[in-house]
């Protein structure tokens, strides 16, 4: 699934409710910041297999609790951003598919 660029433009501009006024270069939130580099632990697998995790977005929320205030919005659109896909387990867990690196 892609996202079109006025999509990006505007996700990117979101923080905790406010808008970066639009002065023609797109600055990631800090939330989004925070949340990028937690995500540079991890690669995008296409499936399920031997070595991925399943993580409910909750999961990505409580661990980084104490840095950034993240709602299941901002980390969905995020994880969507950055090409993580949502997929099942072997025991039939929903959540995101990430490959720890």
């Amino acid at each position: 699934m892609e996202m079109d660029n006025k999509k990006i433009d505007d996700f990117m501009r979101t923080t905790a409710g406010k808008d970066i006024p639009d002065s023609g270069e797109v600055k990631a939130s800090p939330n989004m910041q925070i949340l990028g580099e937690y995500l540079t632990g991890f690669s995008a697998p296409l499936v399920f297999e031997k070595g991925v995790l399943v993580r409910p977005t909750a999961d990505i929320i409580a661990d980084l609790q104490e840095m950034a205030d993240l709602t299941h919005d901002e980390v969905n659109a995020a994880m969507l951003f950055y090409g993580f896909r949502p997929g099942r387990n072997s025991s039939g867990s929903f959540g995101w598919l990430m490959r720890p690196e």
